[in-house]
């Protein structure tokens, strides 16, 4: 036996000793609250032991407070988050008998070091998410996506591949090694249940935006205001939309799922935190990048900004159903009260994308008929004109699928073609009617109003070539001007996308020549579509 144990005296008190002692009296205290002894007279409170055990928590989180090592590990993690927990169900249980005087000094005193303990867990919450965010800046680097060459500087296009088939990097590291993960799931735990889960929540939510905003540069992408997008040159918003779909491909693919799998981690004893954190944050990551989807589409309206509007558009459109598997509509109802469904804005703005596409195609026939130049192309030579409108159309072709649902979707606003009704009388005898060949609708539950807008442009480019072609004196230099133009068509014509909507046989060509050195050159308009 130790000396003090030989003279009779009390064994020095230890934390386990006497968090014995305050479990026996939280059995009582918590029995009387339920009225399951009988008694009706709260028990005695055992002063001097809750008063040594308070003292013991303050003593094991100043250790940690003050020394080299910040938190516990192994099994002095456990016993110092069971202390805590102990003193909240403390506090917890003397308030139940506030009106009591005899308790008063006991509940003010064990409800000081809860305060303490809190604020103590809240400290290593934030620490341990702020430690993954500051690895995670250190190793990040902006790279930058190289620009792609504008639409105004070409003449020929090759469609950019997409972000999708890109060497992917949408499978992320994990944010936290599994023992941060672990440890933040214990700290949860016992803020929630001391009653302190908004400070948590607010804990995490904080540290988790500000962590997605830090990862924007590592994919190129740098944060803009919709100002800023207003003000920038088309050169520097192409590069800003390539690096922006590569953001927001990563997000929706990778990010958000991985931020699902964090909060249901951290927050696995609370389903509804973990549901109302995740939507939250989620609803935060794809807000902030759709602000500049938004912004694009405020812009000035160009051609050149066409496919671009499409790329944004597509991107949108093929992350959908992921979202709607991480977002499903029965998830914290009174959440999405609060703030707007992420998948409407998605939407919103997607319908607004559509809208542009749609609107900038349609100026291209305000294009052709803008081109009234009188001097004629020297030695019959393929226009300008020709070139630019036929490779715009062959490269919008690659974009059919899109551009097809772009204008179904909007056949409200669709403009009535330039060249629909009687007003075209100027052709010749083989230019007339369109009948059910115009976009290719083999009635009118076929209609195609994007291969409609598309022929449309194809009409008024011929018109606007047999009104160049009387520009020339020499009537042979006038037929080998529409020879060559329309060559050049039924060449880029042939074997692209644009071929469903147009097609061009041999026996096609033949009958052109044969029709202009006969000197009745028939409208291109006429030859078979399809």
């Amino acid at each position: 036996m130790g000396e003090g144990a030989s003279n009779g005296e009390e064994p020095e008190a230890n934390l386990i000793t006497v968090s014995g002692d305050i479990d026996n009296f939280l059995a009582v205290l918590l029995a009387v609250g339920d009225g399951r002894d009988g008694r009706h007279e709260p028990p005695e409170i055992p002063e001097s032991t809750v008063e040594k055990f308070v003292v013991l928590v303050e003593e094991e989180m100043a250790t940690y407070e003050t020394g080299d090592e910040k938190w516990p590990s192994g099994g002095a993690e456990s016993s110092l988050l069971d202390a805590i927990d102990r003193v909240s169900k403390l506090t917890t249980g003397l308030r139940k008998f506030s009106s009591e005087p005899k308790y008063q000094q006991a509940m003010n005193r064990s409800g000081t070091v809860l305060h303490q303990a809190m604020c103590f867990l809240e400290d290593e919450f934030h620490s341990l998410l702020q430690d993954a965010r500051t690895k995670q800046e250190a190793v990040s680097s902006s790279s930058k996506t190289k620009p792609q060459p504008s639409f105004s500087r070409l003449y020929e296009f090759d469609r950019h591949v997409p972000p999708s088939s890109e060497p992917s990097s949408c499978v992320p590291s994990p944010a936290y090694p599994p023992e941060a993960v672990e440890r933040l799931h214990k700290i949860a735990d016992a803020m929630i249940s001391a009653g302190y889960d908004a400070e948590c929540c607010q804990v995490f939510a904080v540290a988790r935006r500000n962590a997605f905003e830090a990862g924007l540069p590592s994919l190129g992408f740098e944060k803009v205001s919709i100002e800023d997008v207003l003000k920038m040159a088309w050169e520097s918003l192409e590069s800003e939309i390539a690096t922006w779909i590569k953001a927001f491909r990563h997000t929706i693919t990778a990010s958000i799922s991985a931020e699902r799998e964090l909060c249901e981690a951290v927050f696995a004893s609370h389903r509804a935190i973990s549901d109302r954190l995740f939507r939250s944050l989620a609803h935060c990551a794809i807000i902030q990048l759709l602000t500049f989807a938004e912004a694009v589409t405020m812009t000035k309206r160009s051609a050149e900004k066409l496919f671009k509007v499409l790329d944004i558009y597509e991107a949108m459109r093929d992350v959908m159903p992921i979202v709607d598997a991480l977002l499903p509509d029965e998830a914290d109802q009174e959440e999405s009260s609060i703030l707007v469904d992420p998948k409407t804005e998605i939407s919103s703005v997607r319908f607004r994308l559509g809208e542009a596409a749609v609107a900038i195609f349609c100026e291209l026939e305000s294009s052709i008929k803008a081109d009234s130049s009188k001097t004629p192309v020297p030695g019959g030579a393929v226009h300008p004109l020709t070139r630019y409108v036929t490779n715009y159309l062959k490269y919008a072709c690659e974009y059919k699928n899109t551009l097809e649902q772009v204008f179904k979707e909007h056949r409200h606003s669709e403009k009535p073609s330039s060249t629909d009704g009687d007003g075209d009388n100027s052709r010749g005898s083989g230019g007339g009617g369109r009948g059910d060949n115009r976009g290719n609708n083999g009635g009118n539950g076929n209609y195609n109003p994007f291969a409609a807008q598309l022929v449309g442009a194809m009409d008024l480019l011929h018109s606007n070539l047999e009104s160049k072609s009387k520009l020339y004196k020499d009537l042979a230099l006038s037929n080998i001007f529409l020879m060559n133009n329309g060559r050049y068509v039924a060449k880029k014509v042939k074997g692209s996308q644009t071929e469903k909507y147009i097609k061009f046989g041999a026996e096609d060509l033949e009958n052109l020549i044969d029709e202009l050195f006969d000197g009745n050159p028939s409208s291109m308009a006429s030859k078979r579509r399809t």
